[in-house]
């Protein structure tokens, strides 16, 4: 046996070896990519639902802004006070005030 044919020998054991090994790292890299492209599409999915999450929790609190504005509006004072007036109510211009000379719920 020669040098050459020694060497040739080594050579193609070695490389036997990192076939394998490249061949493998290509698999667990297409892996990883497809993992990748998953995790992307489902992360894109995930965002646009919290969007529109968001979109309906900003209108619903718009929505409860203006229930809170009519409620003041209705509820206003000088309101009541007309709603009042039209009903027939008035106001005092004094208070008189009962004054027992014993409690009321002890009876008679």
């Amino acid at each position: 046996m020669s040098k050459y044919e020694k060497r040739s020998e080594i050579d193609n054991k070695s490389i036997l070896p990192n076939k394998k090994l490249v061949a493998f790292l290509f698999l667990i890299s297409i892996v990883l990519v497809l993992v990748k492209i998953f995790l992307a599409s489902q992360l894109a999915v995930e965002g646009e639902r919290i969007q529109k999450i968001n979109e309906q929790k900003e209108a619903l609190q718009e929505d409860n802004q203006k229930l809170r504005n009519q409620i003041a509006d209705v509820s206003s004072l000088g309101l009541i006070e007309d709603k009042a007036a039209k009903k027939g109510f008035i106001k005092l211009s004094k208070i008189d005030f009962v004054v027992l000379s014993r409690p009321v719920a002890l009876g008679p």
